[in-house]
């Protein structure tokens, strides 16, 4: 059985998100994995999975996919990741083979697309749901959104999982400073994070690459980060995140929408104190230590109160790395064993 994952921008990750899924799924079956990213930035390593350049167009990516696959001595099972990846996976299902798509999160929430691009994302859902053989959606709100109005029996929640220590931080370099590590985008909501922090004189250090698709966005964020107390130390090697997570004392997300973020996880598998947005995304992972702001009006007044320990306590109980992959193991064998049966 040969796994073809589809839809990471960058090999390795940056800051997490899609592309550490894809890395931890591909590597925990290395010999079973087949990568195709958008960009490969380093030669892989022995006893990784091999990796390739997607090519750009729609139809010569759909070619690779498929002249790769008629080279293989099993038929392959594609795994598609994102919304954006829909109309290769319909295009590749089309063709028989089967397909799995994750969603990490719903495109047709997020404020920057046109209402005409919003509406297009949701009928691209939704042909999907009926089309592709397995959906997986990382959130638990998101599954149950979805589920409400279609009951369909391989629509799955699977929620991304991260390695916990068992083992409580012995000491903090800074606590009283607050961490951001994640994509540097309009939905992310980082304006207004860098501007409630200066006020309130927080100390907040900001990982990520900045998004230069939206220059007026570009251009007021590094104007806002020249505040005392906020650090932008641009984007962090996915090998060093949970070492720099441990320096701090509390991670930020106030995000406008999410799927399931992965460096919140890693945040509180580290034991740090959580702000987080009170979006459903955020509300459903159930952390002890936590406290909610809304994000169209931050108010980091209040400090969150209990040990953040706790979360990683949580994290190690219901969203670890080891029941993530089991899960997708379990629908991997699912599509392998009903080809067997025909």
């Amino acid at each position: 059985m040969l796994i073809v994952h589809v839809g990471s921008k960058t090999w390795p990750p940056r800051h997490g998100g899609v592309e550490k899924v894809v890395f931890d799924l591909a590597t925990a079956f290395p010999t079973s994995s087949v990568v195709f990213a958008n960009t490969s930035e380093e030669q892989v390593k022995e006893g990784a999975p091999p990796v390739f350049q997607l090519r750009k167009g729609f139809f010569s990516s759909i070619k690779q996919l498929i002249d790769f696959a008629k080279n293989c001595n099993d038929t392959p099972i594609f795994h598609f990741h994102k919304e954006t990846s829909i109309p290769l996976a319909l295009f590749i299902r089309l063709l028989g083979y089967r397909c799995v798509l994750t969603l990490h999160g719903f495109g047709w929430r997020i404020a920057r697309w046109s209402y005409w691009q919003r509406c297009a994302l949701w009928l691209l859902d939704l042909v999907a749901y009926f089309c592709l053989q397995r959906i997986i959606f990382v959130g638990q709100y998101d599954w149950q959104t979805v589920r409400r109005w279609l009951p369909l029996s391989h629509l799955r929640w699977i929620p991304n999982g991260v390695v916990a220590s068992k083992f409580a931080r012995k000491e903090v370099i800074d606590a009283d400073s607050w961490v951001y590590i994640g994509r540097i985008s309009p939905e992310k909501n980082l304006l207004g994070l860098v501007e409630e922090a200066a006020f309130r004189g927080i100390r907040l250090h900001i990982y990520g690459p900045l998004d230069l698709r939206d220059h007026h966005f570009a251009a007021c964020f590094r104007k806002l980060v020249q505040a005392p107390g906020i650090t932008w130390h641009g984007p962090l090697p996915f090998e060093q995140v949970i070492e720099t997570l441990k320096r701090y004392g509390t991670l930020v997300n106030v995000s406008y929408s999410e799927g399931l973020p992965v460096s919140v996880l890693e945040g509180a598998s580290c034991g740090l104190k959580l702000v987080l947005s009170d979006i459903p995304q955020h509300k459903t992972l159930n952390f002890p230590c936590v406290r909610y702001v809304k994000p169209h009006q931050l108010n980091f007044e209040y400090l969150p109160i209990g040990d953040g320990d706790d979360n990683r306590q949580h994290v190690l109980k219901h969203y670890s790395l080891d029941a993530m992959i089991k899960g997708y193991q379990l629908v991997y064998d699912e599509l392998d064993y009903a080809s067997i049966k025909k």
